[in-house]
């Protein structure tokens, strides 16, 4: 017995060690080997954005300037913009090869209205954020007067969509800043600062036609 042990040992050190099928101390150290090599790979980087290029962007329009919000289509050339005194544009960027905008199209040059067909007053011009619909209608968020409205088209009064907007502890002038769609065509909004120095930032969505705060 003790001959064929031996034996058994030189032919297969590992069956010995286990005292159970060498299979098991081979798929075992495999799993190992695998694992210290995964370990021993170096990380795959996450993407990183950097710079292709830097435009100064100046239009001869009057009062141009302030630009507050930016809605990029994406093939990365059409856009539309919003500023501070809620006027808005359209247009076209271009780009060179590398990716760089060396220039734009604008398109038109308009001063949004009110949910009245008014040019919006100025205590109620700040505009902050904007988000364009599939259909070219778009939503833009508002700052000082808290609150989100939607056009159809920038020559169409705005309608109100603050049905459930929870406007409360709204710090003064640090409202709405930041608006987005998401891809279940739900759109997000929040503030500049938290109402609550310190605190999280609350995320509204608007889905279905009613606000919600899931976040």
């Amino acid at each position: 017995p003790a001959e064929k042990a031996q034996d058994t040992a030189r032919k297969d050190p590992a069956r010995v060690h286990l005292g159970g099928p060498a299979q098991d101390m081979r798929q075992g150290l495999a799993l190992i080997l695998a694992a210290a090599a995964a370990a021993a790979m170096p990380a795959v980087a996450a993407p990183r954005a950097e710079v292709v290029g830097r435009y100064d962007w100046a239009e001869d329009l009057d009062g141009f300037g302030g630009v507050s919000g930016i809605d990029l289509a994406p093939d990365g050339l059409s856009f539309r913009i919003i500023t501070d005194t809620g006027m808005t544009l359209d247009g076209t960027f271009a780009r060179n090869a590398a990716g760089a905008v060396t220039g734009t199209v604008p398109g038109r040059w308009v001063l949004l209205q009110g949910e009245d067909p008014y040019p919006l007053a100025d205590m109620v011009r700040d505009a902050e954020a904007i988000s364009v619909l599939d259909d070219g209608s778009f939503f833009v968020a508002f700052e000082q007067n808290p609150r989100v409205e939607w056009y159809e088209s920038p020559d169409t009064v705005a309608k109100l969509r603050s049905d459930g907007l929870d406007l409360s502890n709204q710090p003064h002038n640090r409202s709405f800043e930041a608006l987005a769609q998401g891809p279940d065509g739900a759109v997000y909004v929040l503030p500049e600062v938290p109402p609550a120095w310190g605190g999280p930032y609350p995320v509204q969505v608007l889905r279905d036609g009613r606000w919600t705060m899931p976040l």
